[in-house]
């Protein structure tokens, strides 16, 4: 009994470092729906420096896993903002909000967003600047 109950702490643990909602952690690692309603916040602040710790090993086992980094997503909205910034066929920028988009993730990326997505002032920034060519 008690090795079941400190695996289902450690499920529990292992699976809210992974970014599962507590509650749907609760359940995945094998406590009752009723349980989880009630207790999964708790669990949640019981174990939150056990989380806090496992956190980073978890996030880089990821990255590992997908080999995708922030530079990646980085590189990625770089091309849709270019292809979004392209003239169709009659010479009409219609993109402009996704390429001011993809600026904003870029912006979030590189960390001159804080988490409640106020902006802030980043110790540097370059900004490169994409003009029509006129013929």
């Amino acid at each position: 009994m008690a090795k079941e109950i400190k695996d289902r702490k450690r499920a529990f643990i292992e699976l809210v470092a992974k970014g599962i909602k507590p509650y749907r952690a609760c359940i995945e690692a094998g406590y009752s729906e009723q349980y989880a309603k009630v207790y999964s916040g708790k669990l949640l602040e019981k174990y939150k420096n056990e989380i806090a710790e496992l956190k980073p090993i978890v996030q880089e086992a990821i990255k590992e896993e997908f080999k995708y980094t922030a530079l990646d997503a980085f590189r990625s909205f770089q091309k849709i903002q270019e292809l979004a910034l392209l003239p169709d066929e009659k010479g009409h920028y219609n993109n402009l909000n996704a390429a001011a988009k993809c600026e904003e993730n870029k912006a979030k990326l590189f960390g001159a967003y804080e988490i409640d997505n106020e902006q802030k002032r980043p110790d540097t920034l370059s900004i490169n600047v994409v003009t029509k060519k006129e013929d």
